[in-house]
């Protein structure tokens, strides 16, 4: 079973060819169109570069930047696309002067574009993928799993990259879920931070009752898993499956916190107390 699943991930995506040349030359052609069009939502945007180049990216100016990239919908996917492209003028003087604040910067974009989950984003995302930049890595990795299609699924297992499999997690489907349980027998850390984010009771309750119940098989499957693999876990894993036991929110946990007592006692102890702690901070 650990084979199949990403095995058929896999076949899917050979089905299906990039043709990065073509979607590139498609997507030149429509930003050129949407730039005659809304010729305003590119000035926009590229003010709004040229501030980002003009004064450092702290925390509350990063939330800031962040809703009103959102807040530009689909209008702004062609522009924002624009600024991502190779070769993007605005975007290189940035990097020029401050690297990092353009790796801030291109995360956002790629965060707000993944979040209109509009297909033309998909070879800028793909692109984005393998960049050395962790945090724009990240971003184009959530995108790729907002977007949910097999083929897209199927790119980012192919990748097996921590990025990659975090990703997943943007994917609520449940062969997605018993893909991200094969691979916390990898990239351990990656894949508890992605079954977690897969797994939230909230997000799940949000897609309705249907979706919920479909998935909660696999996600009680999980929260088993996660206390299971508890008394080995250590640092940071040990927090993140605290983290995804809290997220998930099943209400067979204490038992199986209770149960873990009877092999081991103390790590029972111990992720009862921080999962009481962590959920009354909620």
């Amino acid at each position: 079973m650990r084979r199949t699943v990403a095995a058929a991930f896999v076949a899917a995506s050979l089905l299906v060819s990039p043709g990065a040349g073509a979607q590139g030359e498609d997507l030149a052609a429509r930003i050129d169109r949407a730039r005659v069009e809304d010729p305003a939502a590119f000035r926009s945007l590229r003010a709004l570069v040229e501030r980002v180049g003009a004064a450092p990216l702290r925390a509350d100016r990063l939330r800031t930047l962040a809703g009103e990239l959102r807040v530009l919908g689909e209008g702004g996917l062609y522009p924002m696309l624009a600024l991502l492209q190779p070769g993007a003028k605005e975007l290189a003087a940035v990097r020029e002067a401050h690297p990092a604040r353009a790796a801030r910067l291109e995360a956002l974009l790629l965060d707000a574009v993944g979040r209109l989950r509009d297909p033309a984003a998909i070879p800028t995302l793909r692109a984005a993928l393998v960049r050395d930049e962790a945090e724009v890595a990240q971003a184009a990795a959530r995108g790729l799993g907002r977007m949910c299609r097999d083929e897209d699924v199927a790119f980012l297992a192919a990748n097996g990259s921590a990025a990659a499999t975090e990703g997943l997690g943007f994917c609520r489907t449940v062969a997605v879920g018993r893909l991200l349980r094969e691979r916390l027998h990898g990239d351990r850390l990656a894949a508890v931070r992605a079954a977690g984010q897969w797994g939230s009771s909230w997000a799940w309750q949000a897609l309705g009752p249907e979706a919920s119940a479909a998935s909660a098989a696999v996600r009680s499957e999980m929260v088993r898993d996660f206390v299971a693999g508890f008394p080995a876990a250590e640092g940071e894993l040990a927090r993140a499956i605290v983290r995804a036991i809290l997220l998930l929110d099943r209400p067979e946990t204490p038992a199986l916190v209770e149960a873990l007592r009877a092999t081991a006692p103390e790590a029972a102890t111990q992720l009862r107390a921080r999962w009481e702690r962590a959920h009354r901070k909620r």
